[in-house]
């Protein structure tokens, strides 16, 4: 009885109060469809707290683009100039999952212990 009262409060914080904030960049000029998707995508990941722009900024942790920006090495990046698959979704999930426990790590300075891997998306 006891987690499922856990779970229900868990589940009616506000993500903004518990999770850091990530930037990800969608930037899909010529795709406008495809950017609307990834960011209804990017809305339903479970345990973040993401904020999407259509520009990259220092800010960024992460850059969706349709081609491949050469000058910035350092983030995570993931080229799609179509839907991506279930397995390219999942390598992003686990991105932005691994970069919220960093910065969770960074500001708390406390190591977090993960059970279990992330579910498959759904499509």
């Amino acid at each position: 009885m006891f987690t499922e009262y856990l779970n229900t409060f868990i589940d009616r914080l506000p993500r903004e109060q518990i999770f850091p904030l990530l930037t990800v960049t969608v930037d899909l000029p010529a795709r406008a469809s495809l950017a609307r998707y990834m960011q209804r995508l990017l809305a339903d990941i479970f345990g973040a707290n993401i904020l999407v722009t259509k520009l990259f900024t220092a800010q960024s942790d992460v850059y969706i683009a349709d081609f491949a920006l050469t000058a910035e090495q350092s983030r995570p990046r993931f080229v799609w100039q179509e839907i991506p698959t279930i397995p390219q979704i999942t390598m992003l999930y686990n991105q932005v999952h691994a970069l919220t426990i960093q910065k969770f790590e960074q500001v708390t300075g406390n190591q977090v212990e993960q059970i279990a891997t992330n579910p498959t998306p759904r499509a």
